[in-house]
């Protein structure tokens, strides 16, 4: 049996903002991105 799971959706913006959180050493679920997040 498999078990659908949702495939993320990773283009350049997205990608970017991921790769900025990873290399600056803060992947959190707050923050200005996190928040701008939240906003939109």
């Amino acid at each position: 049996m498999k078990i659908p799971v949702n495939e993320p959706s990773l283009r350049e913006r997205e990608l970017e903002y991921v790769s900025e959180r990873v290399r600056a050493d803060w992947v959190s679920s707050a923050g200005r991105l996190a928040n701008k997040f939240e906003e939109d």
